[in-house]
């Protein structure tokens, strides 16, 4: 009922998907490519690959938000020409290498200044029906405007739409990520459970729709 009031409304109240959401898809396709020929990018056009995760003008599309980025955009500045071909490699890996995902992810954090929020884009970007574009783990603010996965996991334990068994996962992960909320394996985690529970809602011919399911449980936290 609650997908089906979201549809009918859409984030933006003109309904789901309207016009911003085809752009955004579109954009996710266009950051695609560029990381695609990722290891072809030179060194002197190292700062093309801000683009990314840089803050979209009004009425540009960027495929979700990642707010503060001052840390990957200083490690892009500063990195040396060596640097930046292990930086590149490390990156292209993390997005379509054959490593252990939670191992490729850990790669990336490795690179002073890479954050889980980026990290996160590049995967939602290169695995458009594996990862949701929310970027976030858990947000800082009490009431935030666009939460995180867990606190997404913790709005649908609260909301009372979970089964038994899957809230008592949820309340485990809810619980360990008191520990390790930034981790590698507590995104994948997180985002593993919310791709789980939404599926079935938002897959229609073997296509699964993450940036429906982002922007669902955004629209159900505004809702409360």
């Amino acid at each position: 009922m609650l997908v089906t009031e979201f549809r009918k409304k859409g984030l933006r109240c003109d309904g789901y998907p309207d016009g911003d959401d085809r752009q955004h898809k579109q954009a996710r396709a266009r950051f695609e490519e560029f990381l695609v020929s990722l290891p072809a990018l030179e060194y002197a056009k190292k700062d093309e690959i801000r683009a990314l995760w840089k803050k979209a003008k009004t009425g540009d599309f960027d495929y979700g938000r990642c707010g503060g980025t001052a840390g990957p955009n200083t490690a892009i500045r500063d990195v040396s020409e060596t640097g930046w071909a292990r930086m590149r490699d490390l990156i292209h890996a993390l997005c379509y290498g054959s490593d252990d995902l939670v191992t490729r992810f850990e790669s990336v954090l490795s690179i002073k200044g890479f954050g889980p929020v980026v990290t996160t884009k590049f995967l939602a970007i290169t695995q458009p029906e594996r990862f949701l574009p929310n970027f976030v783990v858990r947000s800082k603010k009490e009431d935030p405007e666009w939460p995180g996965k867990l606190d997404m996991i913790q709005l649908l334990c609260r909301l009372g739409l979970l089964d038994a068994s899957t809230a008592d996962d949820a309340h485990t992960l809810l619980e360990e990520s008191r520990h390790s909320v930034n981790n590698g394996e507590m995104v994948v985690r997180s985002n593993d459970m919310l791709l789980e529970l939404l599926h079935p809602y938002f897959s229609q011919d073997d296509v699964v729709d993450t940036w429906g399911m982002a922007q669902f449980l955004y629209w159900l936290a505004r809702r409360g």
